[in-house]
């Protein structure tokens, strides 16, 4: 990808601000690296992007059995405009939440019964995936999970309206055969106790996760690199070129050329593939981290991950979008993290914008019951943002390219990806053989028109 000239050219803007994840990885081996002075004229693999798409996708394919890469170095080449992570991945609430009921009618609605179980089956899996590869891996990334009696997250409805389409999306999701379990917490004061929040009238807990991401895509690009990957900060995607095989890539520091190249750029996708771009939206999100006062430290600290949901927005009415933040405290040091805010059509992650960074930094007093005054040291001290991809049937595009032999996306991931992409990306094949096929890049889907305004 491309430095920006501007903050709305469809590029990576040079100078992004630090999110809290990036601030506390100064040290990282990985800021700055490139695995030669000059950068290969070519390679059989170039991917773009080193967020967790990317990363993944690198480590999935180095290894698997009997990869025709691994212990080849170079044969993958990955190239990134900023720093390691520095996009999406490094920008989130490190919220690993796993939809369990409430987008299940829109997915019925869209793909039907079968499609729609196995989509919201799919977030459950990659939670559970998670956990075993941060075992099996020894990533030290703060991984945290729910047990069975707090499952991990909490859907916490502030008004009528958006409770009563979370009660009928359980409904639905258990007459047609849903299997995840959702517990629901109906009495008003019993939810508003159980959330901390007052004002509360309903609540659901469900099966979730949290971790630090930047740690797990350096973890993962560590491991790749060990077995022959070469990557290349500062070395943003400008150009590719079309016609067959094999592609010239061009960038700043020369090109290379590959026969093969998957694009993990996420809300810039559109840039490097025109015929995608009316199908993302990127979507400027805000994220702040707080010091927790006494009440929300020590025994006080939060039991779930939480998603407070108020329904339609008001503010934005012409979009089909709904309002809430989410929240995680980290159970390592206590850090609030709260996300919300967000604006679409917009690349610039350089600074925050008002009112919603305010919004932000005032939360935790305005919301939580007991959060009490705040002493020198406590509240929000880092506000930042991100550009999310949004696509405009809510998942991300995965696979193969129609048209462009070689080319293969993993984008889209509409501010959820931690929930999905673990296992939502190509195998080491490039096949999406296995993957719920309404994620598949078909010229079907490409066909399709925008049929929903994102915020």
């Amino acid at each position: 990808m491309s430095p920006a000239s501007s903050a709305t050219d469809g590029f990576p803007h040079p100078k992004p601000m630090l999110s809290y994840w990036l601030a506390n990885m100064r040290a990282s081996p990985l800021l700055g690296y490139r695995s030669s002075e000059q950068l290969p004229k070519e390679a059989e693999l170039v991917i773009v992007g080193s967020g967790m798409s990317g990363v993944a996708t690198a480590y999935h394919i180095l290894t698997a059995e009997n990869s025709p890469y691994a212990g080849r170095p170079g044969s993958i080449v990955m190239l990134e405009a900023r720093e390691i992570c520095s996009g999406a991945t490094g920008r989130n609430g490190g919220h690993c939440r796993p939809d369990t009921y409430l987008g299940y009618p829109t997915y019925k609605a869209d793909h039907g019964i079968r499609d729609g179980l196995a989509l919201i089956d799919l977030e459950l899996d990659n939670l559970n995936y998670l956990a075993s590869l941060v075992e099996k891996e020894g990533i030290q990334c703060d991984f945290w999970r729910g047990d069975g009696e707090s499952q991990g997250g909490m859907d916490v409805f502030m008004t009528e309206e958006i409770l009563d389409e979370a009660r009928a999306a359980l409904k639905e999701y258990k007459e047609d055969g849903g299997k995840i379990e959702t517990k629901w917490i109906e009495d008003k004061a019993e939810a508003a106790k159980a959330a901390r929040i007052p004002g509360a009238i309903g609540a659901a807990t469900y099966p979730a996760g949290q971790l630090y991401p930047f740690k797990v895509v350096q973890h993962l690009l560590l491991k790749s690199l060990s077995l022959g990957l070469k990557f290349y900060s500062s070395t943003p995607v400008t150009s590719v070129s079309s016609g067959s095989a094999p592609y010239t890539i061009t960038t700043p520091n020369g090109p290379i050329t590959a026969p093969k190249i998957l694009y993990a750029t996420n809300a810039y996708t559109g840039k490097l593939l025109p015929e995608l771009k009316e199908h993302f939206t990127p979507v400027l999100g805000h994220c702040s981290a707080a010091t927790p006062t006494e009440k929300f430290s020590g025994k006080g600290l939060m039991k779930f991950t939480q998603c407070i949901r108020w329904g339609r927005d008001p503010d934005h009415p012409e979009a089909q979008h709904e309002k809430f933040e989410y929240m995680i405290q980290r159970p390592s040091d206590g850090t609030i993290i709260i996300g919300g805010g967000h604006e679409n059509n917009d690349f610039n992650d350089s600074k925050t914008k008002e009112p919603e960074a305010n919004y932000l930094r005032t939360y935790n007093q305005k919301t939580y019951a007991d959060w009490g005054e705040e002493k020198g040291g406590e509240g929000t001290n880092r506000v930042w943002t991100g550009i999310m991809g949004n696509t405009y049937d809510y998942l991300p595009f995965v696979g193969p390219i129609p048209g462009r032999p070689g080319q293969y996306v993993f984008a889209g991931h509409n501010g959820y990806g931690l929930a999905k992409l673990m296992l939502a990306g190509p195998g080491a094949d490039y096949s999406v053989s296995g993957l719920p096929a309404p994620l598949a890049c078909t010229v079907e889907r490409l066909k399709k028109k925008a049929k929903k305004s994102h915020l």
